[in-house]
C-alpha cells in the first residue's frame, strides 16, 4: 500500500536523519536511531511496503531498487545525498535488495530482506524467557528486532537467545524454526517483553504498550502480523498480596482481567488500523508453585478462565498456546524450564502458522484453538 509520494517521504527522511534520536525522545524509552533501510534480516509483514532509504546517492537524480532479481522500482529523488521511499511488496521470502541510482551505479546490496511473518513478543517474565539453556534458531530465515539497541542497524540479529537484556533462554528460537519449517516463510520477532508487568501497563497509554508500539514503528514502519502476549501472573500475585486492591475491583479478578484484555485488543485494532489491526495471540498462563495457598491458586485460575473467555468472545483475541502443567524451574517454581520449551513452541507455532500470508484463522480454527493442549476452560 503506497501511502506517501517519494518527495513527501524524502522530506520526512531528511528530518529524521538530521534530527537523529533526539527527535524520537519519548521519556523512558528512546527508539533506536535511524539507519539506512532496509538492514540485513529485516522482514516486513506480507503485503506491506518496505522503506528504502540511505545517504549515499551523491549527485544522482533518482534512486531505484530491485528485490531478489525482480523489476527495478523507482524509490525517490536524491537530495543532498539522501533518498527515501517505499518499495511495494514484492512477494514472500528472503532475498537481496539491490539499490542503484539513475545512472546504473549500485549504491548498496542488502542481503536477506523480504516479506513474511512479523511477531511482536510482549508480556512478562515467561515471555522474556528464563530457561537455563540459550538456543538459536537453525533457520537463516529467523531474526529478532530487539529493544534497547542504539540504532536500527544494531537492533536486528539472528533469532538467538537472549531476546532482551535478560540473560535466559526461551522457546522463541524453536517456535521460529517450527513455523518456518512448516511454511518456508521468514519470521522476524519484534521483542519487548518485561518481567513483572501488569495487564494495565500493556494497555493503551501504558509505558510498555507504547514501548512495543514504538519499537514496531522503528522495525517495520508500524505494522506486525500478530502480537504474542504471555502475561497474567503479576495480576494474580497483586490480587493475592493486596486484598484492598482486589476489593476495589469488586473481588472479581476474572471479570476485571477479561475486560482488560478486551481493552488491549480494541486498542490494537485502532493503533494498528493502517495495516488492518493487530490480532492478539495470548498464552494462557501456567502453574506458579512457589505459593501453594488455595486462595492464590484460585486467582491464577481466574486469570486462565478470563484468558479463555476473552479468546472465545473477542474477534481479535486468539488462544495461541496454554502453559498449565508445563515444567518449571526448580529454583523459583515460576518460570518455565528447558523441558517446557518443546511443547510450548509446538503449540505456539501451530497457531502462528494460521496467520502466514497476512490472513487470520477461520472461525472454526479460532474455536479449535480453545481446545488446544493444556487449555483450561471455565466450568460450564
Amino acid at each position: 500500500m503506497r501511502v506517501r509520494s517519494g518527495t513527501v517521504f524524502l522530506l520526512a527522511t531528511l528530518a529524521v536523519w538530521t534530527l537523529g534520536p533526539a527527535s524520537n525522545n519519548c521519556g523512558k524509552y528512546v527508539p533506536p536511531a535511524p539507519s539506512p533501510l532496509p538492514q540485513p534480516l529485516m522482514i516486513m509483514p506480507t503485503g506491506w511496503d518496505m522503506e528504502v532509504s540511505g545517504d549515499d546517492c551523491d549527485d544522482a537524480d533518482w534512486v531505484e531498487a530491485s528485490w531478489d532479481g525482480g523489476p527495478w522500482v523507482p524509490i525517490g529523488p536524491c537530495v543532498l545525498g539522501l533518498y527515501g521511499g517505499l518499495l511495494p511488496a514484492q512477494g514472500v521470502g528472503h532475498g537481496a535488495l539491490t539499490i542503484r541510482d539513475d545512472e546504473g551505479k549500485v549504491l548498496r546490496v542488502v542481503p536477506d530482506v523480504g516479506w513474511g511473518l512479523v511477531v511482536e513478543i510482549t508480556g512478562q517474565s515467561n515471555a522474556v524467557g528464563y530457561t537455563d539453556t540459550l538456543s538459536s534458531a537453525a533457520s537463516p530465515l529467523a531474526s529478532v528486532f530487539k529493544v534497547r539497541e542504539p540504532t536500527v542497524a544494531d537492533s536486528i540479529h539472528p533469532a538467538a537467545d537472549p531476546f532482551t537484556t535478560a540473560h535466559g533462554g526461551s522457546y522463541w528460537p524453536l517456535t521460529a524454526d517450527l513455523t518456518i519449517g512448516a511454511t518456508s516463510v521468514p519470521l522476524m520477532y519484534v521483542s519487548s517483553p518485561l518481567g513483572g508487568t501488569s495487564v494495565v501497563r500493556w494497555g493503551p497509554g501504558g509505558d510498555v504498550y507504547e514501548r512495543a508500539r514504538k519499537l514496531t514503528v522503528a522495525a517495520t514502519r508500524g505494522c506486525a502480523s500478530v502480537r504474542a502476549y504471555y502475561q497474567g501472573e503479576h495480576d494474580a500475585i497483586h490480587a493475592f498480596d493486596s486484598p484492598q486492591w482486589l476489593a476495589s475491583i469488586g473481588g472479581d479478578l476474572r471479570t476485571y482481567y477479561k475486560d482488560r484484555l478486551f481493552w488491549v485488543a480494541d486498542a490494537l485494532q485502532l493503533d494498528y488500523a493502517a495495516c488492518g489491526g493487530l490480532p492478539l495471540v495470548i498464552v494462557q498462563i501456567g502453574d506458579m508453585l512457589h505459593e501453594t495457598d488455595p486462595g492464590f491458586q484460585a486467582l491464577l485460575e481466574d486469570v486462565r478462565h478470563a484468558q479463555w473467555e476473552a479468546a472465545r468472545d473477542h474477534p481479535d483475541i486468539y488462544l495461541g498456546a496454554c502453559a498449565q502443567g508445563l515444567d518449571l524451574e526448580d529454583d523459583n517454581l515460576i518460570h518455565l524450564s528447558d523441558d517446557a520449551v518443546p511443547d510450548l513452541a509446538a503449540s505456539l507455532s501451530a497457531t502462528l502458522q494460521l496467520f502466514v500470508g497476512g490472513g487470520r484463522p477461520t472461525a472454526q480454527e479460532k474455536q479449535d484453538l480453545l481446545a488446544g493442549p493444556r487449555c483450561v476452560a471455565p466450568p460450564s
